[in-house]
């Protein structure tokens, strides 16, 4: 029979309770969970599914506001809103790019954990080690520079050019970090960033580092201090370090082990703060940098490093631009530690983001390879007969579909989040002008595509 409510509940009182508060849905979810697990023990597994539902809950804690803690759900709806009614302007493929990062991932019948081999397995060795030679200060000016040409640098130039700007920009004399060990640390990072990635390669990594230290010279250095600003460096340069050339989608699509690990919360931005740190720490301790810092700034740094990673995760994209608005239409409290956390992690996540506001043949450029990437997922997914995401499928070849991809991306994901950046940081603006160029080449690119083709 069912249960009677007990005596001095209102009824009435406790649905609109769990209403508030999603617990009907919680619960349903969780009875569900357990039918179809059936496990053997019951009360264990229940223990495990709350731990895994905390863990989930935990991964937002990142896209709180600085001061009251919470962003007003009002703003949240109201920019949910304004996405929704442009967005059902667009085609079903932007619809699609930009759902991927709002909705949960469609479950599919993967084949597996294990599928990437040695994903998230840290490679503590060097292989065809070079020495690149001393660098000239003015070569650092050019790296710092919006067109400068990364991708076609030599990797262990790269390197080079990273422990420089390392030891210029973040004090890392001043810090008690060691030289010597940060520097076999880079190396490292370098030699677990997949080369064979077209986008997600160490070259990207360094370009987020370099596109930091310049957003950091833009006024973005007033919400560091000399060790928070260290680890906003590092942790953009190793942000995407093993990262396999293949969404988090996927990988939970795949039941892949890491998205088991990482309760499919966050999977590859989780794996990159865990093997920073794991190529630090490694069993011969060659790269500990911070091994003479006092255990405060050691975990300072930490703390900022695993921040600015988590913030990458484009599922809390469109919660920081929440955040963001809210942040810039106030006035900011210097010593608010809260708010230079903020800024901290929509820094990086800026530099993330940044390639469509470079010059525009640098942002085709890497925007051809993300795509490539994408096709090359989707094509995987298809072959293993996961559910795979339309906007994925085309080729970059396919210069109508590449150019539809990027309007959208940088009209709805891009333009409002480095609009609000440049709000933040004014000396930014001519970075959005830039990005005004770039979106009317995609739409000429667009409009010379379908003129082509009702032409013939």
């Amino acid at each position: 029979m069912p249960p009677t409510v007990p005596n001095g509940i209102d009824p009435e009182r406790m649905a609109k309770y769990f209403k508030d508060h999603d617990i009907e849905e919680f619960l349903v979810s969780m009875l569900l969970d357990i039918a179809q697990a059936k496990p053997e023990d019951p009360q264990a597994y229940l223990v495990d599914f709350l731990r895994a539902r905390q863990a989930s809950d935990a991964s937002t804690v990142a896209s709180r506001t600085p001061h009251s803690g919470v962003v007003s759900p009002d703003h949240t709806a109201g920019l949910a809103a304004r996405l929704s009614s442009q967005l059902q302007q667009e085609s079903a493929d932007v619809q699609g790019l930009v759902a991927g990062w709002v909705d949960e991932t469609e479950q599919g019948a993967g084949r597996g954990p294990g599928k990437l081999g040695r994903l998230g397995t840290a490679k503590l060795e060097l292989s065809n080690r070079q020495e690149s030679g001393e660098y000239q200060p003015s070569q650092l000016e050019e790296v710092l520079d919006w067109d400068f040409d990364i991708v076609t640098q030599d990797d262990w130039v790269l390197v080079k050019y990273a422990k420089a700007l390392l030891e210029e920009q973040a004090a890392v004399g001043e810090i008690g970090v060691d030289k010597k060990a940060l520097g076999y640390w880079i190396e490292l990072v370098k030699e677990n960033y997949i080369a064979d990635n077209p986008f997600h390669s160490w070259k990207h990594g360094f370009h987020v580092m370099t596109v930091m230290v310049m957003l950091l010279r833009e006024g973005g250095d007033r919400y560091t201090n000399k060790f928070t600003k260290f680890a906003v460096l590092i942790g953009a340069l190793a942000h995407d370090v093993g990262h396999p050339g293949f969404n988090n989608d996927y990988l939970v699509k795949s039941k892949h082990e890491l998205a088991i690990r990482y309760n499919d919360v966050a999977v590859l931005e989780n794996m990159h703060a865990c093997l920073a740190f794991e190529l630090m720490l490694g069993e011969q301790q060659h790269a500990n940098f911070m091994a003479d810092l006092a255990d405060a700034d050691y975990f300072t740094v930490r703390k900022t490093m695993i921040s600015v990673i988590l913030a990458t995760d484009m599922k809390v994209h469109f919660d920081m631009v929440s955040q963001l608005q809210a942040l810039a239409s106030q006035a900011m409290n210097p010593e608010d530690e809260k708010s230079f956390d903020l800024v901290q992690r929509v820094l990086v996540h800026a530099a993330d983001l940044s390639n469509p506001v470079l010059p525009t043949h640098r942002a085709r450029d890497w925007a051809y390879r993300a795509v490539l990437e994408f096709h090359t997922q989707a094509e995987l997914e298809k072959s293993e007969g996961l559910p795979f995401a339309p906007f994925m499928e085309p080729h970059p070849d396919n210069t109508l579909e590449l150019a539809k991809l990027q309007t959208g991306f940088i009209s709805f994901v891009v333009k409002p989040y480095w609009t609000a950046v440049a709000e933040l940081l004014p000396r930014l603006r001519h970075r959005v002008d830039q990005l005004e160029v770039n979106l009317q080449y995609w739409n000429d690119c667009k409009e010379g595509e379908l003129a082509k083709q009702q032409g013939s």
